[in-house]
């Protein structure tokens, strides 16, 4: 009777996962990649003004 109750449990943890799959449309994903892309620029063009800055400061 042991044996069994073991063997029950075992198949309880070893049960296959049953994933969720989520389908989003390509055109939302293209407007998400664009806005971080557009995201990117802005902070790498913020970078890159506060260093010419800073050497224009520097300079003078």
């Amino acid at each position: 009777m042991p044996q069994t109750n073991t063997t029950t449990q075992h198949s309880e943890t070893h049960r296959p996962r049953r994933t969720l799959q989520v389908v989003l449309p390509v055109d939302l994903i293209d407007a998400v990649t664009k806005m971080a892309n557009d995201e990117d620029r802005s902070r790498s063009s913020m970078g890159a003004r506060l260093i010419q800055e800073a050497i224009e400061s520097r300079k003078s």
